[in-house]
């Protein structure tokens, strides 16, 4: 029972952190000896797509009841209003279908080859992935400093937009190197592009959310499928309702670390985040000694 919560609350609560969750859920298994089933992380992404829908509610709900008024009504259809409105989410869901469909492409070739090479599972490419974490929270400041500007706030021109949006899913789909923080990735590259910090926080979890409500629906799938109880994979002495409060506490938790989080991505200090990196660094440093 010790080891789910343990696991529930970094699943959870590392998931609203730019510092890598699968990272940490991998050298929690490592440090504790046990191999968790790939879809157990997977399902518990369902507490960061509630918490994304309430944290961004602002954002979407209005626009979305703004739509469907337009789609009910073909009078108010006809306004240059509404019909502005459609153009924009045309255009918003073509540049997500852009990144999602590069990061899909990277995490099929992932899924069918590159986890299958002896040196995707080394603590050697752990280690990599945790110092490059680090070393992109670190040169965030830097990266909105340089880049090719072309105009003030922006570092490619506007019709170059699909090839931003196509940059940024390819480099979510790297960050399925164990250790690379997505949240950190794509934030940097995001501040590459574009000096706008709230327009680059929101795009990186914009960009992120298909991708982990399908992860979630994949882990339910596998569930159905394969007819075990995880949980108990884990730990036969569990507790379901003391699995549903870990979770529960955890959300809540999550919760108001993402909100933090948030204030502390637009207002340009996301890089002290770096300052934590070297702990699971160390910490593996030494278990890699100890366990010669």
């Amino acid at each position: 029972m010790f080891y789910i919560i343990i696991f529930i609350f970094i699943q959870i609560i590392l998931e609203s952190l730019p510092i890598s969750s699968s990272g940490h859920f991998l050298l929690a298994e490592k440090l504790f000896g046990i191999n968790i089933p790939e879809y157990f992380d997977y399902v518990l992404h369902l507490p960061t797509i509630i918490i994304l829908l309430i944290i961004f509610y602002k954002n979407w709900w209005g626009p979305i009841q703004k739509l469907l008024s337009g789609i009910l009504n073909k009078k108010i259809y006809l306004k240059d209003s509404y019909k502005n409105l459609y153009k924009i989410f045309f255009k918003i869901i073509s540049l997500i279908f852009i990144a999602d469909s590069i990061t899909v492409l990277i995490w099929l070739l992932f899924k069918f080859y590159i986890t299958n090479l002896s040196f995707y599972n080394s603590n050697f490419l752990l280690l990599t992935g945790f110092c490059i974490t680090g070393l992109l929270l670190a040169f965030e400041p830097a990266a909105r400093r340089g880049g090719i500007e072309v105009e003030p706030g922006y570092r490619l021109a506007n019709n170059h937009i699909a090839i931003n949006f196509a940059l940024l899913g390819l480099v979510q789909g790297l960050a399925l190197i164990p250790g690379i923080s997505r949240f950190a990735a794509v934030f940097f590259f995001a501040s590459l592009l574009n000096k706008n910090l709230k327009r680059n926080f929101e795009i990186t979890f914009l960009i992120q959310f298909p991708i982990i409500c399908a992860g979630f629906l994949l882990g339910v799938y596998k569930i159905i499928m394969t007819n075990k109880n995880f949980i108990y994979y884990i730990s036969p002495n569990y507790s379901m309702p003391a699995v549903a409060l870990c979770v529960g506490w955890a959300s809540i938790i999550s919760y108001f670390i993402f909100k933090k989080v948030k204030q502390i991505a637009e207002s340009g200090k996301l890089y002290k985040f770096a300052y934590y990196m070297p702990i699971p660094i160390i910490i593996l440093i030494i278990w890699l000694i100890i366990s010669r």
